[in-house]
């Protein structure tokens, strides 16, 4: 997901997943079985190790960020099982341990610390920056790989973490420059309003991206209101929203964070649209406004089985059919993605070493991934802009729109 402060709406989603975390949960540094197999093969980076090649992910398995990492993990384990069941990575199998960091950002660096002890030699990350940072440093720090599955934050590149760090995700400015387009082009608006939640890098970057794009192609920003995450009360910004009488709202903030501002923006007798990022996928959160209209964010697919894109619709359902679960976002392609990208890395590198992976994966351009095109470079580590799924909230039920940009 997105990078959000999740502990303060994770109670909000945990009930329905629950059985999710209990049949999915392993015990801290546990490890999904793949038997030894294949051979070393040459690459610049040295050989790969004969027997298994291990994933580590230092994520969180409990606490408040939990609800946000299962997901993601869950794929992670399934696309392992996929690369094994097809003679895994250039014959060597997969094999996945796990360290729980139980949501401390703090523990992230033991977590990868732990994982690496065990083998791995890529560590995923959990799906946020600011709680993923120290597990991308300590990781890095050791010459492994790190990549986070969702993190949405721009500070996932080279000139903050270095050239050992990537996410699969879209970032946040990206996401912003996208909806700006979206807005002006298909829907024809021309004066916004960015409400920001002031405590999370993803919403900085979110609303950045928005403003400059939305303002290059013609638009204006009618106004700008803040809040920090928990704040309950959002009469002074419903004020300035009615003043600017704008043409949509974009609220640059996690769901739960955002929710309550939007219930009191629709009891304020406001029904401007109001358009959001990833952070807003899923429905879990609707039931908080019901009947809910004119919302739209964009996000990496939909959960629904009518995504244009066969494999996606695929994926979600073989999900559902490997342990009778549904996924509550689509958040979780980008942990399948994550081990596409990691296996693709190997096999041009012929290498597990770290500086390898990172300039294999540096060579990327359009990579075709559960996601979507993927494109690293040596100095964007985390997506710019691809095609994502527009969705709706309408009546308080979800529907996809279409895929935007078109490409």
């Amino acid at each position: 997901m997105v990078d959000s402060p999740a502990g303060r709406h994770a109670a909000a989603i945990a009930c329905c997943l629950l059985a999710a975390v209990l049949a999915l949960t392993l015990a801290a540094c546990g490890s999904d079985s793949g038997d030894s197999g294949g051979s070393g093969s040459s690459g610049e980076g040295g050989a790969v190790p004969d027997g298994p090649i291990v994933i580590g992910a230092a994520v969180a398995e409990s606490g408040d960020f939990a609800p946000y990492d299962e997901g993601p993990l869950r794929a992670v384990r399934a696309a392992i099982s996929d690369v094994n069941a097809a003679g895994g990575v250039d014959g060597h199998r997969l094999e996945l341990v796990v360290s729980d960091t139980t949501s401390d950002p703090a523990k992230g660096g033991e977590s990868a610390l732990d994982v690496i002890s065990k083998g791995a030699k890529i560590v995923v990350l959990t799906c946020d920056f600011d709680n993923s940072s120290a597990a991308a440093q300590t990781a890095a720090s050791k010459g492994v790989i790190a990549v986070s599955t969702c993190g949405g934050s721009d500070r996932f590149n080279p000139d903050v973490l270095g050239p050992l760090v990537f996410s699969m995700a879209t970032r946040g400015v990206a996401e912003g420059e996208n909806m700006a387009q979206w807005a002006y082009e298909r829907m024809g608006w021309r004066r916004g309003f960015l409400v920001r939640d002031t405590n999370i890098a993803y919403a900085q970057d979110l609303c950045g991206g928005m403003d400059a794009t939305f303002t290059r192609l013609g638009g204006e920003i009618a106004g700008q209101a803040t809040f920090k995450g928990g704040d309950q009360r959002f009469t002074a910004q419903i004020s300035d929203v009615r003043k600017a009488d704008p043409d949509f709202v974009f609220v640059c903030a996690g769901a739960g964070e955002g929710t309550p501002f939007m219930k009191q923006l629709r009891a304020a007798g406001i029904d401007t649209p109001i358009l959001a990022g990833a952070a807003f996928d899923g429905t879990y959160w609707q039931n908080a406004v019901p009947g809910l209209s004119d919302v739209y964010f964009a996000t990496y697919g939909s959960l629904l089985g009518d995504d244009p894109r066969p494999a996606v619709n695929r994926f979600f359902a073989d999900l559902e059919r490997r342990d009778g679960k549904k996924s509550v976002t689509s958040f979780d392609l980008t942990g399948y993605a994550l081990v596409e990208a990691f296996k693709r890395g190997v096999e041009k590198a012929g290498s597990v070493d770290g500086e390898a992976l990172s300039r294999a994966y540096e060579s990327f351009r359009d990579e075709r991934l559960i996601t979507g095109p993927q494109t690293f470079t040596a100095s964007e580590h985390i997506s710019g802009l691809r095609p994502m799924a527009i969705m709706e909230v309408q009546g308080g039920r979800l529907q996809f729109v279409e895929l935007y940009p078109e490409r």
